[in-house]
């Protein structure tokens, strides 16, 4: 058995420096900065990383195709999803499987021109399905 009687307690609250109320606030008052502190960190917002923007463009693509029926599969990946949208739309196949390879060129691969995301970009917005 614990034996916590009030001079058990007393002598706790003195290790730790709280003999009155003003050890008691300053040690609120820290506890109060740490975990706000913890807390700014973890939800500050995040700036964009420079992928985000061709992201954003491949979004606008599959707007589009899944405005014609052809929405992309929970789990499933760009070039499956690009392969299965061209044998659905083979006179748009060849367009989609180039914006998808560029995509996946700027989100994947090593060496990023800004030239790419712009053509990215540009071909999206010219991207068409004939009904």
């Amino acid at each position: 058995m614990l034996a916590y009687d009030p001079e058990s307690q007393k002598r706790f609250w003195e290790s730790l420096g709280i003999v009155d109320w003003r050890g008691l606030l300053a040690w609120l008052g820290g506890l109060l900065g740490v975990f706000g502190t913890v807390a700014a960190v973890a939800f500050w917002p995040r700036r964009k990383s420079p992928s985000d923007a061709e992201v954003r463009a491949y979004d606008r693509f599959l707007k589009k195709l899944r405005r014609r029926g052809l929405a992309k599969a929970t789990g499933e990946g760009p070039l499956d999803f690009s392969r299965r949208a061209a044998e659905a739309q083979p006179v748009a196949g060849p367009d989609i499987e180039r914006i998808t390879a560029l995509y996946l060129a700027l989100r994947y691969g090593r060496s990023r021109r800004s030239s790419d995301l712009e053509s990215l970009r540009r071909l999206v917005r010219s991207f068409r399905i004939p009904r």
